[in-house]
């Protein structure tokens, strides 16, 4: 059942990502003494106060008090929710828009938020993704559900191959280029053609990642043989008969060809 009232949906989130400046939203939890409605499918994150020049010591050994507060804050609240944490310690902890698709989090097909604008970067697996304010995630953490407005759709056909000293990046940067930084206001972009579909995952992540530079709402991938190569057998992807019939459902997901 959708419900939908004065131009707003309620949209039901499979995935929400969140990392060490999303504690506002275990406030919003705490302040109304509610707990995660399906905490298994929220995600945190150790990323954008991870320290890069070293992490001997672990957290007690960051030297910032501001920033090993964060990280400390990170782990309490995580830990309080039970919430999945990647954190300082964790062995595959990295980045919120890396780590996800690294470890089969990131899925064609599914609704992915995170508290972060560029979680556009996970539409490259076919998937609705955008970013969140914190005080939004509180309240997927709450309820697993997020009111929307439809963004309008728009398609871009890049075609041809790359030639030498040309990457993914030059791809995106020329679309903005050429159409201008607002191309993307309200939209909701769909990368198609020759030279978007011979792309590796990564490439397409980052002209995914840049939609948010043309100011756009999310950009997206169709899911192909690319995708399902990529995700099959990473930890949080499905297994045996399950993969069997996600990579079914998955490959009704493309766009018309005429779209």
């Amino acid at each position: 059942m959708v419900t939908e009232v004065e131009g707003e949906t309620l949209v039901y989130i499979d995935r929400l990502l969140i990392h060490e400046s999303s504690h506002h939203s275990f406030s919003m939890l705490r302040d109304n003494e509610l707990k995660p409605y399906r905490v298994e499918q929220v995600f945190g994150f150790a990323d954008h106060y991870m320290p890069t020049k070293t992490t001997a010591g672990g957290v007690p050994g960051v030297g910032d008090d501001k920033i090993r507060g964060m990280l400390e804050l990170m782990e309490k609240n995580t830990a309080e929710f039970g919430v999945r944490n990647f954190g300082f310690h964790h062995p595959d902890q990295g980045i919120l828009h890396v780590v996800p698709p690294e470890q089969g989090i990131s899925q064609p097909g599914i609704v992915l938020c995170g508290v972060d604008s560029h979680t556009s970067t996970h539409g490259a697996f076919g998937s609705i993704s955008f970013g969140v304010s914190a005080s939004e995630a509180g309240h997927i953490m709450a309820t697993q559900c997020l009111w929307q407005q439809r963004p309008l759709t728009l398609r871009i056909n890049v075609d041809g191959q790359l030639p030498f000293g040309v990457y993914a990046k030059d791809i995106i940067l020329g679309v903005i280029a050429k159409f201008g930084v607002g191309i993307g206001v309200g939209h909701a972009i769909e990368f198609a053609g020759s030279c978007i579909e011979g792309m590796i995952m990564e490439q397409r992540m980052t002209v995914c990642n840049m939609t948010i530079e043309a100011a756009g709402r999310m950009g997206m991938i169709a899911p192909d043989d690319t995708t399902y190569e990529y995700v099959n057998g990473r930890p949080y992807a499905p297994k045996g008969a399950l993969w069997d019939e996600a990579q079914e459902y998955w490959q009704s997901l493309p766009s018309d060809e005429d779209a």
